[in-house]
C-alpha cells in the first residue's frame, strides 16, 4: 500500500527540486519559503493519504477480528483528527529541514564554482547537477519512503493507543534480509507495553520510523509494528 503513496510523492518532491535549481539560476537566487511551502504541501498530503489508508485497514481489521470496546460513536474519527494534527506539524518541520538542505547545497555549488572561476552559466549547471536531474531523484524517493513508512506506522500506533485496554503490548518486526540495518535486525522481535519505548541502537523509538529518532534509524527503514495483548 505504501507504494501506491511513495511513487506520486517522490515524482512531485523531483518536481520541486528540479524547479529551484533551474528557476535559482547561477546566482543562487532561492525564494526559500515558497519552497518550504510546496515542500509542506507535498508531505502533508502523502501523509493524509496514508494516515486514512492506514486507518482504514486498522479499524477494518479490528471489526472483522470483533474486538468490542465501549467507545463513543465519535472515537474513529477523534483519532483520524489526532492523527493529521500530529502530521501537520511533522510536515511544517521537515519541509522546513529539506528546503534548508536545498539552500545550503546551492550554496555550496555557488561557492564551489566561483573558487574555481567558472561562469554563471557553469554555476547554473553545476546547480542543476546537484539539486535537480538524478539526484532530485534519489532524494526525492528516500525521502518519500520515509515519511511514509513512518506516517503509516504512527497512524496504526495512534489507533492501538485508544484500544489500550485490549491491546497491551506492542512488537518490532524488522524486514530479515541482508539489507536491515543491525540494530534493526536486533530490535526484531522486541515487544514492550503499548505506550512503552521501544529501544533500538540505544535510542529510543514510539514506532518503527519514528520521526523523533536520528536519521540513522528511520531513513528507509523497512520494519513494522504489530500489537498484542
Amino acid at each position: 500500500m505504501m507504494r501506491t503513496v511513495e511513487g506520486p510523492m517522490a515524482r512531485r518532491l523531483a518536481a520541486e527540486f528540479d524547479r529551484v535549481a533551474r528557476e535559482s539560476g547561477g546566482a543562487g537566487v532561492v525564494d526559500i519559503h515558497h519552497h518550504a511551502n510546496n515542500l509542506r504541501l507535498i508531505l502533508l498530503n502523502a501523509y493524509e493519504t496514508t494516515i486514512s489508508m492506514f486507518l482504514d485497514v486498522y479499524f477494518s481489521t479490528k471489526k472483522t477480528c470483533c474486538i468490542v470496546l465501549e467507545y463513543k460513536l465519535d472515537t474513529e474519527d477523534e483519532i483520524r483528527r489526532r492523527a493529521v494534527k500530529l502530521a501537520r506539524a511533522r510536515a511544517q518541520q521537515i519541509a522546513d529541514d529539506i528546503a534548508k538542505t536545498t539552500k545550503d547545497k546551492i550554496r555550496r555549488a555557488i561557492t564551489t564554482g566561483l573558487g574555481s572561476g567558472k561562469t554563471t552559466a557553469q554555476i547554473a549547471k553545476d546547480i542543476l547537477l546537484r539539486v535537480g536531474g538524478s539526484i532530485a531523484k534519489r532524494r526525492a524517493m528516500t525521502i518519500a519512503r520515509t515519511e511514509v513508512h513512518g506516517a503509516a506506522n504512527g497512524a496504526l500506533l495512534e489507533g492501538a493507543h485508544a484500544d489500550a485496554d485490549v491491546l497491551e503490548n506492542k512488537e518490532w518486526v524488522a524486514t530479515e534480509d541482508d539489507r536491515t540495518r543491525v540494530d534493526h535486525d536486533h530490535a526484531n522481535g522486541q515487544i514492550v507495553g503499548i505506550k512503552e519505548m521501544f529501544t533500538v541502537g540505544g535510542e529510543k523509538l514510539r514506532f518503527p520510523g519514528d520521526p523523533s529518532g536520528s536519521p540513522e534509524n528511520i531513513i528507509n527503514c523497512r520494519c513494522q509494528i504489530v500489537f498484542g495483548s
